[in-house]
């Protein structure tokens, strides 16, 4: 699943997920608790094989979640 960006340049969720895991320095049980999904969810979305594509709606949440954490 990916999302569009300016242009024509898009992004995979799941490679979002692994950039917003690295910037924040959260684990898979953070993401999971601030999202409110399981750990296993987590862990799917996080694969390199046989990847689970991360559904927009929870990296939308996930977003959010980080940024009411930093307030």
């Amino acid at each position: 699943m990916t999302e569009r960006k300016s242009g024509s340049e898009s992004v995979n969720t799941n490679e979002e997920l692994a950039k917003l895991m690295a910037k924040h320095n959260l684990s898979v049980q953070d993401v999971a608790d601030l999202i409110e999904v399981s750990y296993d969810s987590v862990i799917n979305w996080s694969r390199k094989t046989r990847v689970a594509p991360m559904p927009k709606v929870a990296l939308l949440a996930l977003r959010l979640s980080i940024e009411l954490k930093r307030l």
